[in-house]
């Protein structure tokens, strides 16, 4: 992995994941893996504004449905490749 360096200052990207299901009338989302009720039956559109209005860029869109996006945005968080919980 490349890391892009700017005199000498690094930059870092933090990772975002999200996915949503639409089942028997209600959306549901999972962000990073995990559900997040604050977000059950909001449009997919306003849910992708909330990301956006929070410093979120959409990067990717995948998976065998399309329904997983990828965003990422600067951060300052360094994150061990260890297992261990990353560090503010």
């Amino acid at each position: 992995m490349a890391i892009q360096q700017l005199g000498s200052t690094t930059l870092r990207w933090e990772y975002l994941t999200m996915s949503y299901n639409y089942s028997y009338g209600a959306t549901t989302y999972e962000v990073n893996g995990s559900k997040e009720g604050k977000l059950k039956n909001m449009p997919l559109h306003d849910v992708l504004t909330v990301f956006g209005q929070s410093g979120w860029e959409l990067v990717s869109m995948g998976g065998a449905d399309g329904k997983t996006f990828v965003f990422k945005r600067q951060g300052t968080r360094n994150i061990a490749l260890n297992g261990d919980k990353p560090t503010p």
